[in-house]
């Protein structure tokens, strides 16, 4: 079966069975498996980690199971780094603590969001009282220091926030995806507040991987169940019914 997967791409690409993968090969089979579109450099990373230094090792055969992988957990993480800095935006959370020091995050510099990459900054931020070792420091004016916040009234919020996210999840269980995403012009139609396309809100939180994956597996197990249960109940119906006929044709006989 896996020789069979592995023939199929290189057939989709054009390829002989056996052949070394590029970059571009690389990026252009994420694509086709994933759907999500990647570029030569994530590719590179991906076959760079994937080979550890070790010189013999080549992107071929079975290999690229490896590296697509790899690359498919990496978008995963960015995913999730990036919701999770959307949470920590919502209702103006601006500041974060770095290294004990509280900074400001303007969501408005690309170059400040970009420099968060590592998987433990967002984890630090949340559950433990020491920050992260990338800073992003953006104004050291006096007048921005009177918008920092304290940190206990920080920690306050984050933990408002993540109460409302799990207030969420149970809306999401309940009331299906449909109930918490509005739609492009529904903010300008109702006039709700905070629902403008593109701006995120706390129902935006819903869109956590994690969570996603968490209401989508709960929802299947819950069917399943559902339908094993209903199908072994008309099983027993059916013999029942089966038992009494036979009851009532040999007490006529």
């Amino acid at each position: 079966m896996e020789q069979d997967c592995v023939a199929g791409l290189y057939q989709s690409l054009g390829m002989s069975v056996g052949a070394e993968f590029s970059c571009e090969d690389v990026s252009l089979l994420f694509h086709k498996v994933f759907h999500v579109p990647s570029n030569t450099d994530e590719a590179h990373t991906a076959m760079k980690k994937i080979a550890g230094g070790d010189n013999s090792w080549s992107c071929a055969g079975e290999n690229i199971f490896d590296v697509l992988l790899e690359m498919e957990r990496e978008r995963e993480n960015k995913e999730k780094l990036y919701w999770d800095l959307q949470l920590l935006n919502v209702r103006n959370l601006n500041t974060l603590n770095v290294m004990d020091k509280p900074v400001i995050i303007d969501p408005h510099i690309p170059n400040c969001l970009n420099q968060y990459t590592d998987p433990n900054t967002f984890k630090n931020a949340y559950n433990s009282d020491t920050g992260p070792s990338h800073s992003c420091t953006v104004d050291a004016d006096s007048s921005q220091t009177g918008k920092i916040m304290g940190k206990n009234e920080q920690y306050g919020n984050v933990r408002r926030l993540k109460k409302a996210a799990r207030q969420c999840w149970v809306r999401l269980a309940s009331e299906g995806v449909q109930s918490m995403l509005p739609s492009p012009w529904q903010g300008h139609i109702l006039k709700v507040k905070g629902q403008a396309w593109g701006c995120v809100s706390l129902s935006d939180v819903l869109l956590l991987v994690e969570v996603k994956y968490d209401v989508i597996t709960h929802l299947l197990y819950t069917e399943m169940l559902q339908e094993h249960h209903s199908k072994r109940k008309t099983s027993l119906n059916c013999q029942h019914n089966i038992t009494q006929n036979n009851f009532f044709t040999s007490s006529t006989t």
